[in-house]
C-alpha cells in the first residue's frame, strides 16, 4: 500500500527498486523532475513514479507531483520524477501504477543491455560471468535475454490465434454445408 504522507486512504501499486541507469537501460521517457542521482544523499528517499501511479494518487500533474511525499510501510519517500507510462509486462494488459525506490545496494537482479554481434555477446557473457563468480561465488550464474522471454509470452498467443482461426474455419464449413444441405432439401421438395 502506498499512501500520499498526510493521508489514511492508500492505493496498491506496484514498487521496484532501481538505481540511476534503469531509465537508460530501457529507454524510460522522464516526463517530470529528473532521474535518480547517485551523488545526491537525499535520493535514498527518493521514488519515481509512473503516470498512471499519478493518477492513482490524485494528483493532478506530473509537475505537482514533484516534492509531494509518499508512505510506503513505515518510510516516507519524496518523488523525484515522473515517467511515460511503459509496458511492464504483457501487452495485452493494462499498465499499473509503478513505483520505482532507489535503490543502489542489496541489489536482487541485474539488466544489462548488450549490443553487438553474437561473438561480442558471448564475450561480455563470460566475462560477466567470471566477475559474478569473482564476487559472488556460492550464487549461481543465471541470465535470460528480454528478446526471449518476450518470445515465450507471445508464444503460447499466437498458437491461441492459430486454434481461434482453424476452429472459425471449420465453423464457416460446417455452416456452409447445412446451407447447401438445406438447398439440396427445399429443391428435392419442390
Amino acid at each position: 500500500k502506498v499512501l500520499p504522507a498526510n493521508s489514511e486512504v492508500g492505493s496498491t501499486v506496484q514498487t521496484y527498486g532501481a538505481n540511476e541507469d534503469y531509465l537508460e537501460v530501457f529507454g524510460i521517457e522522464v516526463l517530470a523532475g529528473r532521474n535518480f542521482d547517485e551523488n545526491l544523499q537525499s535520493d535514498e528517499n527518493a521514488v519515481l513514479i509512473n503516470e498512471t501511479a499519478l493518477l492513482k494518487l490524485g494528483l493532478a500533474s506530473p509537475k505537482q507531483a514533484l516534492s509531494q511525499t509518499l508512505k510506503i510501510g513505515s518510510r516516507t519517500w519524496k518523488i523525484v520524477g515522473v515517467l511515460k507510462d511503459y509496458h511492464h509486462a504483457s501487452m495485452k494488459q493494462d499498465i499499473p501504477p509503478i513505483v520505482i525506490r532507489y535503490r543502489n545496494r542489496n541489489v536482487d537482479y541485474f539488466s544489462i543491455s548488450l549490443s553487438g554481434d553474437l561473438k561480442t555477446k558471448s564475450k561480455a557473457l563470460d566475462m560477466l560471468e567470471q566477475q559474478w563468480n569473482a564476487i559472488y561465488p556460492l550464487n549461481p550464474f543465471e541470465y535470460y535475454f528480454h528478446d526471449t522471454l518476450f518470445d515465450q509470452i507471445y508464444k503460447s498467443e499466437l498458437q491461441a490465434q492459430r486454434l481461434f482461426t482453424f476452429l472459425s474455419i471449420i465453423a464457416m464449413l460446417l455452416a456452409a454445408m447445412g446451407l447447401i444441405g438445406l438447398m439440396n432439401v427445399i429443391i428435392f421438395q419442390k
